[in-house]
């Protein structure tokens, strides 16, 4: 598991690894020694970069015309239920992306926002 974001009430150790790259505004929640034992579980982590660095993966992204891998699925009931599920059974290969937000909530204009 890759934790990107700073979300650390859901993250809960199990077989495998799990990397944060990303600064959580909470604790991770406590870990004792029988959390890895049982199941070779592996904690690990990585600087977010300095701008420097990150200017420096722009450039070659932008050199190379290095494109993202997705998969979008649409933000619905069915699309969220298939991501979960699929998060779940670790079935991911790229990045989910959830598409279609005006299908499933209207434009901005629909809603009564400004654009």
């Amino acid at each position: 598991m890759m934790n990107t974001f700073g979300d650390t009430e859901a993250n809960k150790i199990e077989i495998g690894r799990f990397w944060n790259v990303g600064l959580p505004d909470k604790p991770f929640p406590e870990i004792t020694g029988f959390s890895f034992a049982p199941n070779g579980a592996i904690i690990g982590g990585s600087h977010i970069g300095c701008r420097k660095e990150m200017l420096a993966m722009l450039e070659l992204v932008g050199d190379k015309n290095i494109k993202s891998w997705i998969e979008e699925i649409p933000i619905s009931a069915e699309g969220i239920k298939e991501a979960v599920t699929r998060l779940k059974e670790n079935d991911i290969r790229y990045r989910f992306v959830l598409t279609e937000f005006d299908k499933a909530f209207g434009t901005a204009e629909e809603r009564g926002l400004k654009a």
